[in-house]
Formats: C-alpha cells, sequence, structure tokens
C-alpha cells in the first residue's frame, strides 16, 4: 500500500511534459500538476498557457508564456509587466546569468482582478529581436510554494530561432480551399492553428466548435443544435445580408477549466464580443437541484448564442438590454432536434419573477425600453423577468401575431438600431466619436420601442392601460 500511494505521489509531481514550439522558437517544460489552456484572443502577445489542475477551484494558479516582439510600444520586460499585466508594486528580484544571448530580468508584482489581489511573479529573457516572459500568477497565501516550481520552467526554456509555420498553415488552407459553405475561413484556419493538444475543433456552416474532455456525441447534438437555433433567429433579427463571420463557441469540461480560462463563478457562460468567443462548460454534472443536466447546458448555449448572432448581426452594436435579455432568455429555452426547430418553452424560473411582478407591480412598458444597460442590471431579477415576458409575448402570443403592429415590434426595433448605426459609422469615415454615434443609434432605436403598441391609433387611455398590460399575459400559467 505504502509503494502505491508513493508512486501516485510521485506521478502527480512529476513535470509536465516538455514541448518544442518551433513557430515559437522555444522549448518549455510546464510545472507538475499543470495543464496546458488555449490562450485567450485578447491576451495581448499571449503564446502558451498553464493552469495548476490541484489548485484553489475559484482562482487557480496560472503559468502564461508570453513573446513580444522589440521595437514596438513594449520597451522592455517591466513595461510589460507595467502597462499590459497592469502591474502594480512591482519589485525588482535577483536573477542569474544571461543565456542564448538573451538577458535575464525578475519581478514580484500584484494586480488586482474582479476586486480582489492576485500575486505576480515574472521572469524575461529579453533579446534583441524580442523577449520571452514567463508570468505566473496566484493568490497571495499560495506565492511561496509556487513560486519554485515557476522559476524552474522559467530557467529550462530552451531558445532558439522560430520558424515560420507556413507550411501547417498551408496546410490548413488546402483543406477549407476544398469546402464549400463556410463563413470565416481566415478565422477557422486560425483557430486550427492555435489548437492545443486535447482539444477538438467542429466545422458547420456558421460555426466553430471547440471542446476539450466533452463527448463527442453531445458535442455534435450541440454544434447541429446552434446551427438549426440560427435560422430561427435570422427571422426576428434579420441582417439584411449574409453574414460572414462565423461564431466561435468554446466548451470546457468542467468549472475548473471554464474558471481558468477567464469565466466567473457566478455564471455558467458567456459572450465576449471583445474576444469573439462564447464559452461555457459542460454543466451536466453540476446542475441546480431539480434542473436537466444537459438541458441546462443547453440553454446557456442558446441564450449565449442569441448575445452572438445579434452582435454581427447589428454590425457591433449592442441593443437595448429589454431586447437583448428578453430575448435571450426567450431562445434559452428553444426546443431544437437535431436540425428541427419545435418550439419555445417558458422560461420556469422568470415566469414565477413575472407573476410575482404582477403583484407588486411591474415596471411601465415605455420605462423598461428606455432603459440603459447599468439601470435595467441594477434590478435584475425584476427586470429580466420583465424583459423575458415582454419578449415571449411577441414572440409566442397568437394575439400578438395577428396584431399588425404587434407582430412587427421586434424587428422593426432590430433594423432601426441596425441601420441607424450603418448610417452613423457612414459619418465616421473621416473620424468621429464612436461612442457619441453608437449612442445615437441607439436613441433613435429606442424612440421606436417606446411607442405603446396601438398608440398611433388614437385609442383612448383605459385601452391603452389595457394593451400596456398585455405583454404580461405572455408569463401566465
Amino acid at each position: 500500500m505504502v509503494r502505491v500511494l508513493l508512486c501516485l505521489l510521485l506521478a502527480a509531481a512529476a513535470p509536465a511534459q516538455t514541448e518544442k514550439h518551433p513557430e515559437l522558437g522555444m522549448t518549455f517544460t510546464g510545472p507538475g500538476g499543470y495543464e496546458r489552456l488555449p490562450v485567450r484572443p485578447r491576451e495581448r502577445f499571449g503564446a502558451l498557457s498553464y493552469v495548476d489542475r490541484a489548485g484553489a477551484a475559484e482562482r487557480p494558479a496560472t503559468l502564461d508564456v508570453f513573446v513580444v516582439p522589440r521595437g514596438g510600444d513594449v520597451a522592455n520586460a517591466r513595461a510589460f509587466v507595467e502597462d499590459v499585466l497592469r502591474g502594480a508594486a512591482v519589485e525588482v528580484l535577483r536573477v542569474g546569468r544571461s543565456r542564448y544571448g538573451y538577458e535575464p530580468a525578475r519581478f514580484a508584482f500584484e494586480v488586482t482582478e474582479d476586486g480582489s489581489t492576485v500575486a505576480g511573479w515574472a521572469h524575461a529573457w529579453e533579446g534583441p529581436a524580442r523577449s520571452y516572459l514567463v508570468v505566473g500568477r496566484c493568490e497571495p497565501g499560495e506565492l511561496a510554494a509556487q513560486r519554485s516550481s515557476w522559476t524552474r520552467s522559467a530557467e529550462d526554456l530552451r531558445l532558439f530561432e522560430p520558424t515560420d509555420g507556413s507550411a501547417e498553415r498551408r496546410k490548413w488552407e488546402r483543406y477549407y480551399g476544398g469546402r464549400r459553405g463556410l463563413t470565416g475561413v481566415e478565422r477557422r484556419i486560425q483557430a486550427r492553428l492555435a489548437l492545443v493538444d486535447g482539444w477538438r475543433m467542429r466545422d458547420t456552416a456558421h460555426y466553430v466548435v471547440l471542446s476539450h474532455g466533452v463527448d463527442e456525441g453531445f458535442v455534435i447534438q450541440l454544434a447541429t443544435e446552434v446551427e438549426t437555433l440560427r435560422e430561427q433567429l435570422s427571422a426576428t433579427c434579420p441582417s439584411d445580408g449574409a453574414l460572414d463571420a462565423v461564431s466561435v463557441v468554446r466548451i470546457c469540461r468542467d468549472r475548473a477549466e471554464y474558471l481558468a480560462y477567464g469565466g466567473s463563478a457566478a455564471s455558467v457562460g458567456y459572450w465576449s464580443p471583445l474576444e469573439g468567443e462564447l464559452v461555457l462548460f459542460d454543466a451536466r454534472a453540476e446542475v441546480p437541484q431539480g434542473l436537466d443536466g444537459e438541458h441546462y447546458t443547453r440553454s446557456v448555449l442558446f441564450h449565449e448564442a442569441f448575445h452572438q448572432y445579434v452582435h454581427y448581426a447589428a454590425e457591433g452594436i449592442a441593443p437595448h438590454s429589454w431586447f437583448d435579455e428578453g430575448l435571450a432568455e426567450v431562445y434559452g429555452g428553444a426546443r431544437v432536434e437535431g436540425r428541427r426547430f419545435s418550439g419555445l418553452e417558458p422560461n420556469r424560473y422568470r415566469l414565477h419573477a413575472a407573476q410575482a411582478l404582477l403583484v407588486a407591480g411591474a415596471y411601465p412598458w415605455e420605462a423598461t425600453t428606455a432603459m440603459e444597460q447599468a439601470e435595467f442590471y441594477a434590478d435584475a431579477t425584476s427586470l429580466y423577468a420583465q424583459g423575458w415576458s415582454m419578449a415571449h409575448f411577441l414572440v409566442t402570443s397568437p394575439e400578438a401575431r395577428r396584431h399588425p403592429r404587434w407582430r412587427t415590434i421586434l424587428p422593426t426595433y432590430f433594423r432601426t438600431l441596425r441601420g441607424a448605426w450603418i448610417a452613423e459609422r457612414r459619418g465616421l469615415a473621416g473620424g468621429g466619436d464612436v461612442l457619441r454615434a453608437q449612442a445615437r443609434a441607439r436613441q433613435t432605436a429606442k424612440n421606436q420601442a417606446r411607442r405603446r403598441p396601438g398608440q398611433e391609433e388614437g385609442e383612448d387611455s383605459q385601452t391603452l392601460s389595457r394593451r400596456e398590460r398585455s405583454p404580461r399575459r405572455g408569463v401566465t400559467p
């Protein structure tokens, strides 16, 4: 028994596999117990990323390698720590001798992430053409234990002249050159080139689905269903033309990997316009009591897929929150079986909250459609429910679909927003304030949405009051 335990301990402490990266010009050995992660798209100069799988679940230790070309806007390693990593309280540490024509430098620092202080450590090899930085981050109390393994990885780094990687790129260019009907071919090639060992990639007409540790059957099912859902989204939010962008979905195997990649402990998935990725984890083994894990994972995917689609269809401008979150909650309840869309299920959680609003007093239609994101999120529980009830009524109610004005509210709002933004953007061709232009476009769409259903028909105030309440009918049992 002692021998078995010793073998297990040694196996757990064994160093990660040494990896040669010709395109980066280095051979790197990660710390023992660490697992490689994909580099987040917004990680400037990011080359490699690792996470301590045995560490804290909500904020595990990470180790990243950055390759920074010389002659750009980052003058040296310290400037990288201070300006790119936003490091504070930077302390210069003792370090050894030069190697391979690279001068070493080492720093300790602090960064603030989600309101908490994180301990940072960096070892740099600064050369004439580029600098390599090995950067560790962890909870302050773990720094002493982590620093020795980080130091070994940094000092064992082997450097050489990078290759151009053109052969691998040509391979994928030939692969996609022989396939038709796929959007965003260049983005697909980039995803293939950045694929980390253990991760898989699946192409559909409008999506790239990246997954790690998730059974292939479930991934295929989700990829097929989100492609089917997209056809429904295009009917509600028409793009008035073909969308060339490919939508990237990344499915992590569990919560720990999701958090290490950048997810929030309060969420199961998110859409990042900045990074161009929809990220979630397989929640089948971790769901709130009474929920089906497969359904829960699918619901999160569909909700975030709505945000992702709207971002591209609206050409980058965000709709008002009643529309954006309300419809995302509606389509989160989509019933999709393979290539067949079979309807929308009521969101039971939002249903109960909306029913409570009927008793406590709901926000008026005009006030809700006028809210900006900060105001909407300030009472998120109530307003998500209200946004869902309004959108659910307009999408699913036979009365709304028959009414000549009500049935046009959603597509008219979206077309107005998109058209106003395109017009404002043309005016920015010679320069201008993008945020103000977006605000003007949103105001135009807001004015359209604030018109009460039937208001133009000259009805008396009693009828208008009844009709203003009518969207709440979508939340009754």
